[in-house]
């Protein structure tokens, strides 16, 4: 029994000295892997978290390697990929889209973009963090997912098109401040006070009808969609148009 203890004992020795040598060695691939792991995750606890547990499971694997390993920061990079592509499909978390980038605070504008990139899949988000924040070529990032360079530039092309289409579709809609005094303006039948909200290139489209465009056009006594809504009229079997707000 006392050889058994002194075995563990010595064993638990030898490991805490490789561990420490192992982290002396790769200390200089820390920042860089904190910095993946942080945009891949969106927060600095869960980073922390996922950049301990590659490093650990980097210490376990090196006793199955047969050989140096080549690119420290890519292996690095790879395991911290695959650990955290298990994490998003397993917990399957997305967050709620319908968020507009309209303040001008950094702080929420970081958060609104955090939210944005966080819509994208795990391999569109790992590809697109190594690609614009770590420069790497189309060959090292296939290398570093494990995949091919068609796959990478795939999943570059859906993640930048979802990036934009989110982005032009939350950047379109109103402020609710606007939508209110604009409620509030056609109640007082106020023409000035609807226009007054519009930008100069502000388009506003008829269904099937007509678009105006210019802040000027919507409120022309004959033709103009605001001051026609300001008239009371008579729907008939015919029914009538709807208007389309489409930007400005």
């Amino acid at each position: 029994m006392s050889r058994t203890r002194a075995l563990r004992s010595d064993l638990r020795l030898e490991v805490r000295s490789l561990w420490q040598r192992f982290l002396d060695g790769y200390e200089p691939q820390r920042p860089a892997l904190y910095r993946y792991c942080r945009q891949l995750t969106g927060n600095p606890w869960d980073a922390e978290d996922l950049t301990q547990d590659t490093l650990l499971r980097a210490f376990g694997a090196l006793g199955t390697l047969f050989q140096d390993v080549p690119k420290p920061r890519a292996w690095l990079f790879r395991i911290a990929s695959n650990l955290w592509i298990d994490r998003a499909r397993r917990s399957a978390l997305r967050p709620p889209a319908g968020f507009a980038l309209q303040s001008t605070d950094p702080r929420d504008v970081r958060e609104a973009a955090g939210e944005l990139f966080a819509q994208l899949s795990p391999q569109e988000r790992a590809a697109l963090v190594l690609k614009e924040s770590f420069d790497l070529t189309l060959d090292e990032i296939a290398e570093v997912l494990n995949t091919t360079v068609g796959a990478v530039k795939a999943a570059l092309h859906r993640g930048r098109a979802r990036l934009g289409e989110t982005a032009m579709s939350d950047g379109r809609k109103p402020a609710r401040e606007v939508l209110d005094a604009f409620c509030a303006a056609f109640n007082a039948r106020d023409l000035d006070g609807m226009t007054a909200l519009l930008l100069e290139h502000a388009s506003v489209r008829i269904s099937g009808v007509v678009t105006e465009l210019g802040d000027e056009a919507p409120r022309h006594p004959r033709t103009g969609s605001f001051a026609g809504t300001l008239t009371p009229i008579t729907i008939d079997e015919r029914g009538g148009v709807g208007a389309e707000f489409l930007s400005g």
